[in-house]
């Protein structure tokens, strides 16, 4: 009996010592470093506890080792009213009526039905360019022919799964969307088709193309300060019947303005 009884306390202090052996790595830790901010970029520190054991005694000692990430990437960061540097987090909010760009460093306002103009206001610049969406062409060589005006009253949505894309739904005719996309660097005007609108007569499912058609006072901001905007837009071919175009509807139209004079957002 006596004997059965010392094995077992031997046991017990066997585990006892198991269990204080120091664990070789703590779980690290990441934070930002806020100073290190700038449009462009973010800096991110990792500090983490390292158990380092000396190669002669065995003795384990913790030791805290720090390593960094710069984060690149076009407008990172957007400056506040205070001139700091805030995280670009494009969203859409709804405000007193009127849909409101938030989380950006430019001002986007859009109306709350489809019909209206869409105006924006480029970071750190006092311009106001003014969109009005005018149809849906379809070109095809030297042929360019309207298909779908714009409809209006069709009241605007922020799409629940992603709020940086605003959607008028069926503002082109039935099952043609607008859609108004907020991205860190400006905004996309895209057109989802649902369904395959008929070509005119004569024109060709193989060469034509669609284009939107938005009129833009490019004249009233360029002209009077010699500033410059650039406008990017790109044509599809037309979806064949029974594709999905949903999907790509960034690829299908897009409306993009990138700069005002010396830059910005």
């Amino acid at each position: 009996m006596v004997r059965a009884i010392s094995r077992a306390v031997l046991s017990s202090m066997v585990l006892c010592v198991v269990a204080v052996v120091p664990p070789l790595r703590a779980a690290p830790t990441t934070v930002e470093v806020v100073d290190g901010r700038t449009r462009n970029q973010r800096l991110w520190r990792t500090t983490e506890t390292v158990a380092v054991e000396e190669p002669l005694t065995g003795a384990v000692r913790m030791e805290e080792r720090t390593s960094q990430v710069v984060e690149v990437g076009d407008f990172l960061c957007y400056r506040d009213g205070t001139g700091g540097w805030i995280p670009s987090s494009p969203r859409w909010t709804l405000d007193g009526g009127v849909f409101v760009s938030a989380g950006v460093g430019y001002k986007l306002m859009a109306p709350c039905s489809s019909g209206e103009a869409i105006r924006y206001y480029p970071a750190e610049d006092d311009s106001e360019v003014v969109l009005r969406l005018e149809g849906l062409s379809a070109v095809d060589g030297d042929r360019r022919e309207l298909l779908r005006e714009v409809r209006a009253g069709i009241e605007g949505k922020i799409l629940e799964t992603d709020p940086t894309k605003l959607v008028y739904p069926d503002a082109l005719g039935e099952a043609i969307d607008v859609e108004v996309e907020l991205t860190a660097s400006g905004i996309h005007q895209n057109v989802v088709i649902r369904k395959t609108p008929s070509l005119p007569a004569g024109m060709s499912e193989i060469s034509a193309s669609l284009v939107l058609e938005t009129e833009i006072n490019l004249d009233e901001i360029t002209a009077p300060s010699g500033r410059t905007i650039e406008v990017a837009g790109q044509s599809a071919a037309v979806p064949r019947a029974g594709e999905t175009t949903e999907a790509a509807a960034e690829d299908l139209i897009s409306f993009s303005r990138s700069a005002v004079g010396g830059g910005g957002q």
